[in-house]
């Protein structure tokens, strides 16, 4: 059974003028997150419990859901007339309602570069987009050269990664704009 967090008193937090006050905090850091994790892991582990309990108690429900949404799935195609009627594509019954809807045609592909090469050695390329995107990298190396264009803009991102001995990592990201 988990334990209530302990509470500790919140120690002064000050901005670091040399090593040795950031190792502190580091010392506080690592202490703090200690105790996130334990209780992290002690409330994982009732939730993994909970959902276990959960399907255990639900096993034989469950099966009666998925064998009663097959019938009324094979029943609806069966039987499509039934619930599409020409003034909607549901019917209402006293115990709910069935709805029936196709969907948009639409492509389906495992492996895309492997068709895209298969339709180029069938001479099939009138299938396959030519894509337009910015050229980044270019854009990057000559910003100083470009004209104000709305829209654009460069950015460079700084992450600062903090490790506490014996807890998570723990990273904050800063944005700065170019």
């Amino acid at each position: 059974m988990p334990t209530p967090c302990t509470v500790t008193p919140t120690p002064r937090i000050t901005v670091p003028s040399d090593l040795e006050g950031a190792d502190k905090l580091l010392g506080i850091l690592r202490e703090a997150q200690a105790r996130i994790d334990r209780e992290a892991a002690f409330t994982e582990e009732d939730i993994a419990r909970a959902n276990e309990h959960l399907r255990e108690v639900t096993a034989e429900d469950r099966e009666i859901v998925s064998k009663v949404v097959d019938k009324l799935q094979k029943f609806a195609i069966a039987k499509r007339s039934l619930i599409d009627t020409g003034e909607g594509k549901s019917v209402v019954m006293g115990n709910g309602s069935l709805a029936l809807r196709d969907c948009p045609p639409a492509t389906n592909c495992r492996d895309d570069e492997k068709v895209i090469e298969v339709l180029h050695e069938m001479g099939l390329s009138r299938y396959v987009r030519t894509r337009e995107e910015l050229d980044r990298e270019s854009l990057l190396a000559r910003r100083e050269d470009l004209p104000r264009i709305e829209g654009l803009s460069f950015v460079q991102r700084e992450v600062l990664t903090i490790s506490p001995t014996g807890a998570k990592v723990i990273t904050k990201t800063r944005t700065i704009k170019l």
